[in-house]
């Protein structure tokens, strides 16, 4: 799975990365990459120049959420529907 340490600048090299990966998001993560802290949606990239590159940090990072282990799958899907 493609993800990026929140420490990221947002240079040439890492948007290529980011494209060419071909997902619409990407999951951003702190310390290791089993510690998901959110992602980012592709469309937030349109208009950064990798001319200016800028950390990472800097952009709305989304919350994902959380399942527990032992959450049914009925819960889960009425968590999903309410958005």
């Amino acid at each position: 799975v493609f993800s990026l340490p929140i420490g990221s600048r947002l240079d040439e090299e890492t948007l290529a990365k980011i494209f060419a990966a071909g997902h619409s998001r990407v999951p951003i993560w702190r310390e290791n990459e089993d510690n998901i802290i959110g992602m980012i949606h592709i469309k937030q990239l349109i208009l950064l120049s990798p001319h200016n590159p800028l950390p990472l940090a800097s952009l709305h990072i989304h919350r994902t959420p959380m399942v527990p282990a032992g959450m049914s799958l009925f819960t889960l899907l009425g968590i999903f529907q309410t958005g």
